[in-house]
């Protein structure tokens, strides 16, 4: 269940410049990418974002932006879908590598058993064939 609270702010003397601060809670759950369990990510965050209208730029000429401005985003059509910001904003927060745990084993690549539940027997090979021609050629 997703919790989120938050306001949207239209600046004075901009050119139709918004603030949108807020602060949400939420648990994902998602597969986990080694053993494809189940892996929960709770999320509880805040966010401050700046948005200017699409034709301010339209009507600009090319200019150099500093690092501040390079955070600010765009809408057109006279408004933005909140829906929308909130859902990058978890999107954003989540790992990049969603696992169930820092230990987990994964899945075997030879019987495709998760190692989490239980073992196997299998044996990779650890041994790089891409070299195997220039070990034949001895002197």
């Amino acid at each position: 269940m997703l919790y989120a609270i938050g306001s949207a702010e239209l600046l004075a003397h901009t050119e139709g410049e918004l603030r949108i601060q807020g602060r949400y809670t939420v648990e994902i759950t998602a597969e986990c990418d080694r053993c494809l369990g189940r892996a929960r990510f709770p999320l509880d965050t805040g966010f401050d974002l700046f948005y200017r209208p699409m034709s301010c730029i339209a009507r600009a000429e090319e200019v150099e932006i500093d690092e501040g401005e390079a955070q600010i985003g765009f809408y057109e059509d006279g408004g933005i879908e909140l829906e929308g910001i909130l859902r990058e904003q978890v999107l954003l927060a989540l790992p990049m590598q969603r696992v169930c745990s820092g230990v987990c084993k994964g899945i075997c690549p030879v019987c495709g058993k998760n190692r989490n539940e239980t073992e196997c027997d299998c044996r990779t090979s650890s041994t790089d064939d891409r070299w195997g021609a220039l070990r034949n050629l001895g002197p």
